[in-house]
């Protein structure tokens, strides 16, 4: 079974508990709030504490309007596996994923009707790839991530998704394009990871622009051995100080992504810092751990239920979700 739990106000979490489970989590604030054989929930993005969506396998994109509290089914064909969502508003999204057709291919769907009817607004045809992420930074502009012929691209739009045009990031061959995440109109960063097999180390780094995309630059590059978690996941900065990476553990920047330091271990499924100071990070067997300071102490906030944990998402330092997959 799937589910979602949401941590929020007391009053909200008491009621929703209250009305729909006799079985409440009670571990730092969480609750259930759905729980349903349809599909692991991958990705969850909401734009106010009532409106919100999550995507997942067979095509699967799940709204709710009252805070989590009831959730509508629009999902698209079961031939996609979707792993990302990003609303720019009430009305316009995106979600992303693949379908398996021999290979991989990338495919991005637009709705105009707050998630009611998709339509496909990029895909890839002929080669395998991954589409891993996207970012708006206004209604207009927003850019999204996705690796096939084995180099990362990344593509911008101005005009809400209509039109996308392939960016120089000067990726080469074997990069991927891991996540991107702009600070601003003018000021975003890329992930990225090249590994050749399991003999060799990965090598990790994070490529800058400061002038809307047009120019990319190597910020930070650092090797290190294999494995399965030591490549660039997640980048997120809040200016061009201080920022976040994930890579197995969760690491941070102060000086604008020179250097990062470690300060959350353990494999990291997502993570989610709604002020500089307050986020959370989930990952498997139910882990969540929350840190009130920067990442400089962390509290556990563990599920008894041992639920694997992917998408975490604050919409302040109060009120979030996280979703995943497994049997209650």
């Amino acid at each position: 079974m799937k589910y979602f739990i949401e941590s929020g106000i007391k009053k909200m979490i008491i009621l929703l508990s209250v009305l729909f489970y006799a079985n409440v989590y009670s571990q730092g604030g969480w609750y259930i709030q759905l729980n349903s054989p349809t599909a692991d929930i991958m990705d969850l993005h909401f734009i106010n504490a009532k409106t919100g969506w999550a995507v997942g396998f067979n095509g699967s994109v799940i709204k709710t309007t009252n805070g989590g509290v009831n959730w509508e089914s629009y999902n698209i064909s079961s031939d996609y596996q979707l792993s990302l969502v990003r609303f720019v508003n009430e009305k316009y999204g995106f979600a992303g994923g693949f379908k398996f057709d021999g290979d991989l291919l990338p495919h991005l769907f637009r709705t105009t009707d707050g998630g009611i009817s998709w339509n496909i607004s990029f895909q890839v045809f002929g080669t395998s790839g991954v589409l891993r992420s996207i970012n708006f930074i206004n209604e207009s502009t927003g850019f999204f991530g996705v690796t096939y012929y084995g180099v990362g691209h990344v593509y911008k739009t101005t005009n809400s998704g209509n039109n996308w045009t392939l960016l120089n990031t000067n990726l080469s061959t074997g990069y991927s394009a891991s996540d991107i995440h702009f600070v601003n109109t003018s000021t975003g960063y890329v992930s990225s990871y090249k590994v050749n097999n399991q003999n060799d180390p990965i090598v990790n780094i994070i490529i800058k622009s400061t002038d809307a995309g047009n120019s990319w630059f190597e910020l930070h590059r650092d090797t290190v051995p294999y494995s399965n978690t030591n490549w660039n996941r997640k980048v997120f900065f809040f200016n061009e100080n201080t920022g976040y990476l994930q890579r197995g553990d969760l690491y941070k920047t102060t000086n604008g992504g020179l250097n990062f330091v470690s300060k959350a271990t353990g494999f990291i499924n997502s993570y989610c810092f709604p002020d500089i100071d307050t986020g959370w990070c989930t990952g498997y067997d139910g882990k969540i751990i929350k840190t009130t300071n920067g990442g400089n102490t962390w509290i556990s906030q563990n599920l008894s239920s041992g639920n694997d944990l992917f998408p975490v998402f604050f919409i302040n330092s109060q009120t979030g979700w996280t979703g995943g997959g497994g049997f209650i």
